[in-house]
C-alpha cells in the first residue's frame, strides 16, 4: 500500500527540549504546535509493518509518501533512523562541512536482510 499527501503550511524544525528552573526537561511550545497542526492534516491509514518515507519539503508545504514494504524485510539495526542521522550530521559538523544547515539532501536507509 501507498499514501501520499500534502500537509499545508510552513515546514519547522524540531527545536531542542529545553529545561524548567527545577531540571525538568520539556518540548517547546512552537514545536509541541509543530507536530499537532501535521499530525491534525494526516487523514491515511495507520500502517502497522515497515515502510519506506519520501518527505519532500518546500517553503509552504511537505509533501509526504508512505509505501509499506514487503513482510519478509526487516531491519538489521536498532533504534530510530532520525537518531542514527542526527547523530551523524553533528558528528561531522565543522568536519566535513562548516555547518550541518548546508546538507540539502539525504537518503538513508538500513541495509536490509531477508528473513527465511
Amino acid at each position: 500500500m501507498i499514501y501520499k499527501f500534502i500537509a499545508e503550511g510552513k515546514p519547522a524544525v524540531k527545536q531542542r527540549p529545553r529545561m524548567t528552573r527545577r531540571g525538568r526537561a520539556y518540548t517547546p511550545q512552537a514545536t509541541h504546535d509543530a507536530e499537532q497542526a501535521l499530525a491534525a492534516q494526516y487523514d491515511g491509514p495507520i500502517f502497522e509493518k515497515h515502510v519506506h518515507v519520501e518527505i519532500r519539503y518546500s517553503k509552504d508545504h511537505q509533501a509526504v509518501v508512505i509505501e509499506e514494504l514487503d513482510a519478509t524485510v526487516i531491519k538489521s539495526l536498532r533504534g530510530d533512523i532520525d537518531n542514527y542521522v542526527k547523530l551523524t550530521l553533528d558528528a561531522l559538523n565543522g568536519v566535513a562541512w562548516t555547518d550541518d544547515s548546508i546538507v540539502k539532501s539525504i537518503y538513508v536507509y538500513f541495509d536490509q536482510e531477508e528473513t527465511s
